[in-house]
């Protein structure tokens, strides 16, 4: 009897709050949240070549839309099949509706909202050996900044939101002036500068052999640079403190003959970082790092060589000293790795390949596109570029003249800002837009993209940052807020070995 009393209320507590989570629409469920979003929006819009125009599109809406709608199914879950549904959009396209859309077997749910997590910058998934499972950490610009834990634990309740760093982005006094917590006022413009930024994690410092597994990288704006936590001891060993000044450059000028006209320019001075929003670290053991300078509207992609490699500092103590130095104390070169015409720079994400990246970006003509860029050159690349070089006599970004445009996205998404995005483990990519998060297939033939929009998900508000989970969740995040949605597809996997070295060596 002892048993069956307590057996039954944990049962039907497991019951009731899993059962949504599993596909039953009544309930609500403590890992989940709130619904609150349930129908998915199709795209009528057949196939965008990088070489055609948009007014060659041959394919009816109605086929294309069903065409969506079976991709989608791959990629959400649906609450009916395509081909049950072909009729209801036959019907809404009759009927000339503004928008297809289908219901979700497993909608958007709401996590959090609240001041509490304001300012949400950036966001990544983190694998933990031990544990046996992840967790997001999610970067907050707001004050002194923060970086919240969220994880949904073994059992029927979910662990949830608890703190993980404290000042995560001001601590010294060094750089900009730290608030204090104590008289700390509600959201104000000049808060949002001491904060904390972009946030990645440095595989190669893990035990496992999983990419999402290892050491927090962050970009501390409140301290001008970015750091590793070291889990052995605790400090904040730096990366990256100065970068090749885009704004400050020597342009060759047109000689007397005419020759050698604007072929380019040399990055001749330093600055401090400003406001890395996006980082990325490629299977090789280097760090991208993308900051934008209002100061002169100009941006670009930095790259840390061999970042996997910088030595850590061995104590708390040379940590606290290294709040006051203005520049690395590594021999670990930084280059612009691209900067090719950019006033701003949204995220970035790893290509399934893990040869490329996609890009969000917005160029000085005031486009907002999507570029797909090469994280390391190829064989006759390589043989050719000393010949490239003597040829331009210039000093670029590293991949300026290697980046292809897949989507001119203002024309297509109507997007006026460069923002988030995310791509999964087939190469579906995840675009922020007003509206929601739009979903884009890209196939490429030689040197011609084509994209389908195949759909958007609707979001209350404008997305911030996402992030796909080992635990194939979508999440999305807003200024204050937590969302996340089901998918059948999980984020792109990386191998662990292609860097020079190994761990064994270095251990």
């Amino acid at each position: 009897m002892a048993w069956l009393v307590v057996f039954i209320p944990t049962l039907s507590y497991f019951l009731s709050t899993r059962l949504q989570s599993s596909g039953f629409r009544w309930g609500r469920s403590s890992s989940l949240g709130d619904r609150v979003v349930s129908s998915l929006i199709l795209s009528d819009s057949s196939s965008i070549s990088s070489t055609i125009s948009r007014s060659s599109k041959s394919s009816s809406r109605s086929s294309t839309t069903t065409t969506n709608c079976k991709i989608a199914s791959d990629i959400f879950f649906l609450a009916s099949s395509c081909t049950d549904i072909t009729t209801s959009i036959e019907q809404q396209q009759q009927q000339q509706m503004a928008a297809t859309e289908v219901s979700l077997q497993h909608g958007l749910h709401l996590l959090y909202q609240g001041r509490g997590m304001q300012g949400i910058v950036a966001s990544t998934w983190r694998h933990d050996e031990e544990l046996g499972r992840g967790y997001l950490l999610v970067s907050q610009s707001h004050g002194n900044g923060r970086v919240w834990r969220w994880e949904v634990g073994g059992g029927p309740i979910a662990i949830g939101r608890s703190l993980h760093l404290e000042a995560s982005g001001c601590r010294s006094n060094f750089y900009l002036p730290c608030l204090d917590p104590r008289s700390m006022e509600p959201a104000k413009s000049d808060l949002l500068q001491a904060g904390s930024g972009a946030i990645a994690i440095d595989f190669y410092q893990g035990e496992g052999d999983s990419y999402l597994e290892g050491a927090l990288i962050l970009a501390e704006w409140g301290e001008g640079r970015i750091i590793r936590m070291e889990e052995s001891n605790g400090a904040r060993t730096p990366l990256v403190i100065q970068v090749p000044d885009v704004c400050s450059r020597e342009t060759r000028e047109e000689d007397e003959e005419g020759t050698n006209a604007n072929l380019g320019s040399t990055w001749t001075v330093t600055r401090r970082l400003n406001q890395p929003r996006s980082m990325l670290y490629t299977p090789y053991g280097d760090l991208l790092v993308a900051d934008t300078l209002n100061t002169c509207g100009k941006a670009a992609i930095y790259r840390l060589s061999q970042a996997v490699h910088v030595d850590a500092l061995d104590s708390l103590s040379a940590s606290r000293k290294a709040h006051a130095w203005n520049e690395t104390q590594h021999g670990h070169p930084v280059d612009v790795f691209y900067a090719n015409n950019l006033v701003a720079i949204g995220a970035m994400a790893m290509d399934p390949s893990w040869l490329s990246m996609y890009v969000t970006a917005k160029t000085t003509e005031g486009k907002v596109v999507l570029l797909k860029i090469p994280i390391v050159a190829e064989d006759d690349e390589e043989e050719n570029a000393e010949e490239e070089e003597s040829i331009a006599d210039v000093s670029t970004g590293a991949m300026d003249q290697r980046a292809q445009i897949v989507m001119d996205m203002t024309d297509v998404l109507g997007i006026s800002e460069p923002g988030p995005l995310v791509v999964s483990e087939k190469g579906h990519v995840f675009m922020a837009v007003p509206d929601g998060v739009s979903v884009l297939s890209v196939s490429q033939k030689g040197l011609i993209f084509t994209c389908h929009v195949v759909a958007t998900l609707p979001t209350p508000r404008l997305p911030t940052s996402l992030t796909l989970g080992d635990d194939k969740f979508l999440y999305i995040f807003a200024n204050d807020s937590m969302f996340r949605i089901r998918t059948r597809e999980g984020p792109v996997t990386v191998p662990t070995n292609l860097v020079v070295g190994k761990k064994a060596d270095k251990k």
